[in-house]
């Protein structure tokens, strides 16, 4: 069981549905009576990242860095995360709708708001680019002119974002994405810190790791999280961050078999896993959106992991979006979550279409009595 704690006052409301009037290759595609834990079902290629992304930008799109990250998840996110280099730009523009080869107004509307956008692409002379424009492959080279380098790709974007909520009203915000260009300095104060957002590569940036872990033991999580790292190892005992000899700090387990050892000794599930539970704390009265949720978790543990997912989101009040296509998963989840199905709610998504909703009790019903294919 998930430990209880006090009861936590919700940041922002619970979706209730989110309409995508045009978004990448998605459009008019409407979710209605959205859930607490949202499993997005389907083939490859049906527009299940894509409603990640779109719900990121409905989440938080006052903050540059949801754009970056959009832009990017499919990709380098968060490795690129202190820079915007030509992958990102691209990501950004390539985020609006096409029309005859040029992009259109993007437009997603929650219960929550309305946020729509333009995007213009901007081509400029190193002469003429922005104040702080800094290429990383010239930091602390000397000697060195901006002039002297060929152009750089740029995109604006021009956001208009109406919030359904009396204390909010509207705003009207933009940017200009330049090609590696340095961001930290640039790094909206508004950050999205109640959106997160994993994909299927992010728990193997181990300073983000780090980070997160220790602010799970701020948090007084630690317990918490020994006991999800022992449903994928019965023999862990504890977890710590420790000197690593001269090389910097290290995330430790401490294993009744193996001692003390580095966290890299478990692969690539064991840190998905603690990369899972981090979103979660971060994401409190937030979203979180999980990217092909089967990535480096075997079948034999997805189910118990899950449950202890969707206990953790009740408790930090969070709401969650899960990708898979992977059928076993599915299957997985569902065993893991029997006597607990009321949270989940599924869609089946096919060629960027809804092609049905399903509650949990109705999915685990044509699974296990029915034994059907549910994901297009």
């Amino acid at each position: 069981m998930f430990p209880p704690r006090g009861g936590c006052a919700s940041v922002r409301p619970m979706m209730q549905w989110i309409d995508i009037a045009a978004f990448r290759g998605l459009e008019r595609l409407r979710l209605d009576d959205l859930g607490r834990v949202n499993l997005l079902l389907g083939p490859n290629n049906s527009g299940k990242t894509s409603v990640l992304e779109a719900i990121s930008i409905a989440a938080a799109p006052e903050s540059r860095e949801t754009w970056v990250r959009a832009g990017a998840s499919g990709g380098s996110w968060p490795f690129a995360r202190h820079r915007v280099g030509r992958e990102q730009v691209q990501g950004i523009e390539w985020l609006f709708p096409r029309r005859d080869g040029a992009a259109e107004r993007l437009r997603i509307e929650t219960d929550t708001g309305v946020a729509s956008a333009g995007v213009t692409r901007l081509v400029a002379p190193a002469s003429d680019l922005p104040d702080g424009f800094m290429p990383f492959f010239l930091a602390g080279a000397a000697g060195r002119e901006l002039a002297a380098l060929p152009s750089r790709r740029g995109v604006r974007v021009a956001l208009r974002w109406t919030a359904t909520q009396a204390t909010a009203g509207d705003a009207e915000r933009e940017w200009e994405f330049w090609d590696l260009t340095l961001s930290g300095e640039e790094e909206d104060e508004r950050r999205a810190s109640s959106l997160v957002m994993l994909n299927g590569f992010s728990h193997r940036h181990e300073a983000l790791l780090q980070l997160q872990v220790s602010a799970l033991i701020k948090a007084g999580r630690k317990r918490a999280i020994v006991e999800l790292l022992g449903r994928m190892d019965p023999d862990i005992r504890d977890m710590h961050i420790l000197a690593d000899d001269d090389r910097g700090h290290g995330i430790f387990v401490e294993h009744a078999r193996l001692g003390v050892v580095p966290l890299t000794t478990f692969g690539d599930g064991m840190r998905r896993t603690l990369h899972f539970a981090a979103g979660v704390i971060q994401a409190r009265g937030g979203v979180l959106l999980i990217d092909e949720i089967e990535i480096a978790i075997h079948t034999s543990v997805i189910g118990s992991i899950f449950d202890w997912l969707v206990d953790a989101c009740v408790e930090h009040d969070t709401q969650l979006f899960v990708t898979t296509h992977s059928l076993e998963a599915v299957d997985a989840i569902l065993a893991g979550r029997s006597e607990s199905l009321d949270d989940i709610v599924s869609y089946r998504l096919e060629d960027g279409r809804l092609q049905k909703r399903l509650s949990g009790a109705q999915l685990h019903r044509l699974r296990f009595k029915r034994g059907l294919e549910v994901r297009g």
